[in-house]
């Protein structure tokens, strides 16, 4: 126990938490698991803290403000001969997940709202965060980026008319299938051309968008059902895609 000349040198916790702009109950926290034990203890019961505790107190500051648990922060700050390096790689490493995450979960969001600005439907906004996650599944960042941007550009009403002329254009290839028309003949042709272009409205010529958008019309058949692209349908354009050379979502 300090003499009562040796108090001053102290800091009680009121006082070192000020120092560090910290509140007492993050102190009291940090002494319960271990991380920041006071130097001293009166009889009282009153915790007294060094210059050295200030200190340390600074350096778990600073390690949670870069995203360190506390649990790596004690065995940092606790161990005398921890390899700092290696934990700030293994650090960078899953800030940089968590950061590429945070920037995926931040497209879903974006395009949600966007979805339910343009859906004349109602539809809910757990449906449209379905609707954007299964873009993500198919789409790059930087792709959903571009994506957000164009319609942001082009306007609701412009992706609203967007949606209308696929799926006109979905309708005709779909009564040329009905009636036997010919893979072959110049009208199919045309409609996918018509089909490739519209696409190229959103992706800006894009052949890998337009590779993202053909990937997921093919790996779900469920979203080929909801757009009216039965299995002999998807056949028949599959089949007048290769003829044509024209290569569509």
């Amino acid at each position: 126990m300090p003499s009562h000349s040796e108090l001053g040198e102290y800091l009680k916790i009121g006082q070192l938490a000020r120092c560090a702009e910290v509140t007492v109950k993050t102190l009291h926290h940090y002494h319960h698991l271990g991380l920041l034990v006071p130097s001293h203890e009166t009889p009282s019961g009153h915790r007294l803290y060094t210059q050295e505790d200030l200190e340390r107190l600074k350096q778990i500051r600073a390690l949670r403000a870069a995203g360190f648990p506390l649990s790596q922060i004690k065995f940092l700050v606790l161990k005398r001969n921890a390899d700092w390096k290696q934990f700030a790689e293994q650090h960078r490493a899953f800030l940089n997940e968590k950061t590429r995450l945070l920037r995926q979960q931040t497209e879903w969001v974006k395009l949600a709202v966007q979805t339910m600005r343009t859906n004349h439907q109602q539809k809910s906004f757990s449906e449209a965060i379905q609707s954007a996650q299964l873009l993500c599944k198919y789409f790059s960042t930087r792709q959903l980026k571009t994506l957000s941007l164009r319609v942001e550009e082009r306007g609701s009403a412009w992706l609203a008319q967007w949606k209308l002329n696929l799926r006109e254009n979905l309708q005709a290839l779909h009564r040329a299938q009905q009636n036997s028309v010919p893979v072959r003949t110049p009208m199919v042709g045309k409609l996918l051309q018509e089909r490739k272009s519209t696409f190229d409205e959103i992706t800006r010529g894009s052949k890998a968008m337009a590779r993202s958008f053909r990937r997921m019309y093919l790996g779900e058949t469920n979203l080929r059902r909801e757009r009216g692209i039965s299995p002999t349908l998807h056949e028949f354009i599959e089949c007048a895609m290769k003829v044509h050379g024209a290569a569509t979502p």
